[in-house]
């Protein structure tokens, strides 16, 4: 059988053709496709080079950021049948395909922190379950959108005579481009502002301002740990997302999370998705 894995989201698109269990081949697609950024005919030209490059496969497993409102995932399903039409097809938000491939049947609790953020778990019955993730509007914290944005916050604050200033408001400078920090408001008007704005965490510097804002925002983020481990009864909480390349931020969210255990999840959505023989989709 041939399987088609994709893990789409906000600045790439990772697929992988496996055949019973075992790669073919692996690409990444340096082209966003989250679900609720790109449009439609983006999002087809994008999936139309998959399959070019794919071939034609038994079926698709797709994770997609934004997948998890029905209406936007009833847009991907459009596009993969209309360019897989022979194929079945697996549509998952790309936190439920975390769980689908991490799942062993027994509870699990993964928080993940990326661009944005979100805790999810299933317990034993196999019930999903979810604290946060609800959009850079509403939480999202310690996610490297929101984490940039409110050092961009500060930054403006200083100019305002409001914030004291911090080293790493010249990087920010440096790494946009601009010669001064009111320029830094320009980035909202940007399409892609999200991906833009969290992009800068990847090379932020652990300054003291970093490190109070990760305080701030991780010890709301690690609440919504604790939440799903009382619902879940797991014993230990994976980590996943860019966010958690940052030692400083692993640091500090570990000692909100003492006594319980951690695991920093390095793996690759799009290829367990293709390979995972038994792959349960099903959560309650």
């Amino acid at each position: 059988m041939l399987i088609l894995g994709l893990d789409g989201g906000g600045t790439s698109l990772k697929a992988t053709v496996a055949k019973d269990g075992q790669v073919i081949k692996r690409k990444v697609f340096e082209k966003g496709v989250n679900i609720s950024a790109v449009s439609v005919e983006e999002l087809e030209r994008t999936i139309r080079e998959v399959r070019s490059w794919s071939g034609p496969v038994d079926e698709v497993r797709a994770a997609f950021s934004g997948a998890g409102d029905p209406q936007r995932k009833e847009v991907l399903a459009t596009v993969l049948e209309k360019l897989f039409p022979r194929s079945s097809r697996v549509i998952l938000s790309d936190a439920e395909a975390l769980i689908a491939c991490c799942y062993e049947g027994k509870p699990l609790a993964v928080a993940i922190a990326g661009t944005g953020s979100i805790v999810v778990g299933v317990d034993q019955n196999g019930k999903f379950v979810r604290a946060g993730g609800w959009g850079h509007l509403f939480d999202d914290e310690a996610s490297a959108f929101s984490i940039v944005r409110s050092i961009i916050i500060e930054a403006l604050l200083h100019v305002d005579g409001l914030a004291g200033h911090d080293p790493v408001f010249h990087e920010l400078l440096n790494y946009y481009g601009f010669d001064k920090l009111e320029q830094l408001a320009n980035l909202q008007r940007l399409g892609d502002f999200k991906e833009r704005i969290a992009s800068f965490a990847k090379v932020m510097p652990n300054t003291e301002l970093v490190r109070r804002i990760m305080k701030r925002e991780l010890k709301l983020f690690t609440d919504r740990v604790r939440q799903v481990l009382a619902v879940t009864n797991a014993d230990r909480v994976l980590g996943f997302g860019g966010m958690f390349s940052n030692e400083e931020y692993r640091r500090i969210f570990c000692a909100f999370l003492k006594d319980v255990e951690f695991e920093n999840l390095k793996l690759n959505v799009d290829e367990v998705l293709a390979t995972k023989v038994e792959l349960k989709t099903n959560f309650a």
